[in-house]
């Protein structure tokens, strides 16, 4: 495995200590930067999950994103998408690191533009069919589909993308140790081999509702700050006003 360097190690361990205590890591981040805030959390042997062992947590965590292929993409990367700064202004809170499988890069991948198109698992022919529609039109004018990997429009989009063959990238609610949902690990082994997985949390973060709903309403901040979200009936949950709804989704 590669030896990482202290800089890199430090934004390993803040993106694993963000999970427990991000109010903390982002005080500590804005006040002393990246690796003197590692250094005072490995020094915190008060917290459980603070302490001389989250070096080691880090370094495990940089070693599982290696050996799937990942690596971990930080603020002060030149390859680090502006865009998500917006989330500050929406006291939405830009991740502290970005963890990334794949060939493709945010920023030269948003050159042009991306766009995100999220929508409804339950989806609807009818939605379905718009949605490759609409995904294929924009994706021949080099546009970048940016989605969720979920099922239904989400995984219409990315294939659309793919379809016409420009790469796309997937925003996963887990960490990047496993490709999820399983039932899409095909496309998503598809999307990585162009394009992009991404996800904020560290390998072996395991998807629950809470990281669903963190994924969803972040996503469209990702694409360059431009919104275009199909949503089912219920709590709208992407942060933005511009929205484009790709057809009415069924009941479960």
């Amino acid at each position: 495995m590669t030896v990482p360097d202290d800089h890199l190690l430090a934004w390993a361990l803040l993106s694993r200590a963000a999970l427990t205590a991000p109010d903390t890591v982002r005080a500590l981040l804005a006040a002393h930067g990246p690796v003197d805030a590692a250094e005072r959390i490995a020094m915190d042997e008060m917290r459980s999950q603070f302490g001389p062992q989250a070096r080691v947590t880090a370094q495990h965590d940089l070693e599982r994103a290696e050996r799937v292929g990942g690596r971990l993409l930080t603020r002060d990367d030149p390859g680090w998408p502006a865009a998500l700064n917006d989330l500050d202004t929406i006291e939405a809170h830009t991740p502290i690191a970005l963890w990334t499988r794949g060939p493709g890069q945010l920023n030269p991948l948003a050159d042009r533009t991306e766009i995100a198109v999220v929508g409804a698992r339950a989806s609807t022919t009818y939605g379905e069919k718009v949605t490759r529609y609409v995904g294929m039109d924009l994706a021949a004018q080099g546009w970048t589909i940016l989605s969720g990997g979920a099922f239904g429009i989400d995984a219409t989009a990315h294939a659309a993308a793919l379809e016409a063959g420009r790469p796309t990238v997937a925003v996963l609610p887990c960490g990047l140790h496993r490709l999820f949902p399983q039932g899409n690990a095909g496309l998503l082994a598809d999307i990585e081999k162009t394009g992009l997985l991404v996800s904020e949390y560290p390998p072996g973060v395991e998807p629950n509702r809470n990281l669903f709903l963190i994924r969803t309403s972040r996503s469209p901040c990702r694409a360059g700050g431009i919104r275009r979200c199909c949503r089912r009936g219920g709590r709208r949950t992407d942060p933005g006003p511009r929205r484009m709804c790709l057809g009415p989704s069924r009941s479960r």
